[in-house]
């Protein structure tokens, strides 16, 4: 009776150890299987939020040349113009780091192209690739609606810049209808055009920086659980296979076991088998723990990712302000300036969503300024903030240095403005000096002025995402090792106990 009793309790004992084993390495499947959809829509949401901010900066790259063309005649910024659209709509090779760079910059200072060309890829394929989502595609609709409905007033302007130059034999003066051109791009109607694009992919941005946060909660939430509930699964299991070895040590002792020879095979299988539960209960509760860790990494590269784009949609916010108010001296222009600066150096708070909203394009074309008073800090405190690496804020630096360089001919233009308002009693004029002043603007100075500001902030992009990218991968393969074998482990630990079963039990 007692014996019976002994091996009825070793046979349920063995049965549960199977059954914890075969439930620990479904449980692994079914996670291994969901965490690859889950991280799978986790990357093709950062493809989509690095795209929808580079569609926002093409559509000021257009801005930019058409604006240049009317203000100095010159075919070449046309000629550049009519290339970007080619790029957007797959008619013309985009080159291979056009989006890492600031090309058109560059282009502009030093006339140089550089980067290998790369294939011809139209904007809309780009998003598909992306995998933007239904929502995200009828968003982009609007903006290339919006676009076009903006290129009928561009063509139109451009068109009378042609003629004149055609009339002019070569020669262009901003006068007439060539003056009041270049206003129109300068103007209410164009600013409301302009907005009307830069909402839609505003909108497209917020859409895909939500759905990247869920996407990446997803995948935290969903790794959290399963390597808890795995990890108790796999505590079980050790103590089911531990309470079996006990109970066989109990029933024959390590003499009788190793006399046998299929009892000893099947002693050593369930020795290893324990090993390896151990080994997988290791690696997922590291995993668990470092979880956090590898959470709030995320979080700052993505922050530092995000400040770096910002520094560059301010320094163009800057120029476009001191633009307009050379070009048409209205007052309201030079107060954007100064407050964009105020805003940036801390004085003044930053309204929420200041870099996720097409701000000053909609304060622009409504007047109507979005959200309320934020945080009142300098970018230079948002850098120490944003975990940017030494090198990351080093370049950082040179382009504050720059930009405050930038600042001194904005200035000095601007104050031209000033008195040449102050001495027509309010009424403006371009003529005479503050003709040259606005031309200043737009002449080959400012380009490289601009130039020496954009690239280190693009060197400080490319080191964030370099560094991402390094951290991430590296990151990620290590997890995916540490599941993989931990998930072989189980499968390894389930067959090593199946056999040792069988030869126990011959």
């Amino acid at each position: 009776m007692k014996r019976f009793a002994s091996v009825d309790g070793s046979s349920a004992v063995t049965f549960l150890v199977l059954l914890a084993v075969l439930a620990s390495m479904l449980s692994m499947t079914n996670y291994m299987n969901e965490r690859e959809s889950v991280q799978g829509f986790w990357r093709s949401r950062m493809a989509a939020l690095s795209l929808s901010d580079r569609l926002r900066q093409t559509s000021d790259d257009l801005t930019r040349m058409v604006r240049l063309y009317a203000v100095t005649g010159d075919p070449l910024y046309r000629d550049y113009f009519d290339e970007i659209l080619a790029i957007r709509n797959g008619e013309a090779p985009r080159p291979r780091n056009y989006f890492t760079t600031p090309y058109w910059d560059i282009v502009l200072n030093s006339g140089e192209r550089f980067g290998e060309p790369g294939p011809a890829i139209p904007i809309r394929t780009l998003a598909n690739r992306a995998g933007m989502l239904e929502e995200e595609n009828a968003l982009l609709q609007q903006a290339e609606d919006a676009s076009n409905a903006l290129a009928v007033i561009e063509n139109e302007i451009m068109a009378v810049i042609a003629s004149a130059i055609e009339d002019g034999d070569g020669d262009y003066l901003l006068e007439g209808e060539t003056l009041e051109a270049m206003r129109r791009l300068h103007s209410q109607e164009y600013h409301g055009a302009k907005a009307e694009i830069m909402s839609n992919l505003a909108e497209l941005g917020r859409n895909v920086r939500a759905t990247f946060g869920v996407a990446r909660r997803n995948l935290i939430a969903l790794s959290t659980s399963s390597m808890r509930d795995n990890i108790i699964l796999l505590a079980l299991t050790l103590a089911l296979v531990a309470v079996d070895l006990w109970v066989q040590w109990r029933r024959k002792g390590l003499k009788a076991a190793l006399e046998s020879r299929a009892r000893g095979i099947g002693l050593v299988a369930a020795v290893l088998a324990f090993a390896l539960i151990v080994l997988s209960l290791s690696l997922f509760t590291n995993f668990l723990r470092d979880q956090p860790a590898v959470s709030k990494t995320i979080s700052e590269r993505v922050a530092a990712r995000e400040f770096s784009d910002s520094l560059r949609q301010t320094s163009d916010d800057l120029t476009r302000m001191a633009r307009l108010y050379a070009v048409t001296g209205e007052a309201r222009y030079r107060e954007y300036f100064d407050e964009i600066l105020d805003i940036r150096n801390g004085i003044k708070p930053r309204p929420d969503e200041y870099f996720d909203l097409p701000y000053w394009d909609i304060v622009l074309d409504t007047g109507i300024r979005p959200g309320s008073a934020s945080q009142t800090a300098a970018i230079r405190s948002l850098a120490s903030t944003a975990g940017l690496s030494p090198a990351e804020l080093a370049e950082f630096g040179k382009a504050e240095d720059a930009s405050n360089a930038l600042a001194i001919i904005e200035n000095e233009v601007m104050d031209v403005v000033d008195e040449s308002l102050a001495a027509s009693g309010g009424e403006y004029a371009l003529e005479g000096e503050s003709l040259e002043a606005m031309l200043r603007l737009h002449g080959a100075e400012y380009h490289a002025a601009k130039a020496l500001v954009m690239q280190p902030l693009v060197e400080l992009e490319r080191l964030v995402q370099e560094q991402y990218d390094t951290w991430i991968n590296g990151t990620i393969s290590f997890i995916t090792q540490s599941l993989f074998t931990g998930y072989h482990a189980i499968i390894a630990a389930f067959l090593l106990l199946s056999v040792s079963i069988w030869l126990r039990r011959r």
